[in-house]
């Protein structure tokens, strides 16, 4: 049997009637406009998976990785598909299989991204030099000669989304009123 057969529950899978009114409330969809990118697409996507009918490949594994997990498309769903219900347990199943599969250990991978950013000392260890970088105009020459491009996978995604530093608001007082 293979690892991600049967991890979601063929209720929650059917509940989907594929009407297409999630798509108008998904950010993915709405952006990139591709029926794989939309909660429906998904779904489908993860019944392919989860009945054997197909193999999760890297193609499809982008698909899911772009969702957002906003849930927008459940309040817009009319048969009220618990769209969370099916993308958590199905990418926590699949993130297992790439593991096992490849024998690479993500660990530095998880404490170099994930700990940065679900930790609230964690954002600002990472974007102190960063933001150096930026206000010294170093960021910007390197952004300008392309050297971004070299930098591998997630990271190299990430950098050109990086905003400009905004500069710092009013200093808040230790009690506001209400």
């Amino acid at each position: 049997m293979a690892p991600l057969a049967n991890i979601l529950d063929p209720k929650l899978l059917a509940a989907c009637i594929h009407c297409g009114l999630c798509t108008s409330s998904c950010p993915t969809y709405a952006e990139v406009g591709d029926e794989n990118d939309g909660p429906r697409g998904r779904i489908q996507l993860m019944r392919l998976v989860s009945e054997e009918r197909r193999q999760l490949s890297d193609r499809m594994r982008r698909h899911l990785e772009r969702c957002l997990d906003c849930r927008a498309c459940e309040t817009a769903c009319p048969s009220g598909v618990r769209y969370g219900q099916l993308i958590e347990p199905f990418r926590l199943a699949a993130g297992r299989t790439t593991t096992a599969s490849s024998g690479v250990t993500t660990s530095f991978a998880k404490s170099s991204s994930c700990g940065c950013f679900l930790t609230p000392s964690g954002s600002p260890r990472l974007m102190g030099p960063v933001r150096l970088l930026q206000r010294t105009g170093i960021y910007g020459a390197l952004e300008q000669l392309g050297l971004f491009r070299l930098v591998p996978g997630r990271w190299g995604r990430m950098l050109p989304l990086l905003p400009p530093p905004a500069k710092p608001g009013p200093k808040l007082p230790w009690f506001v009123r209400p």
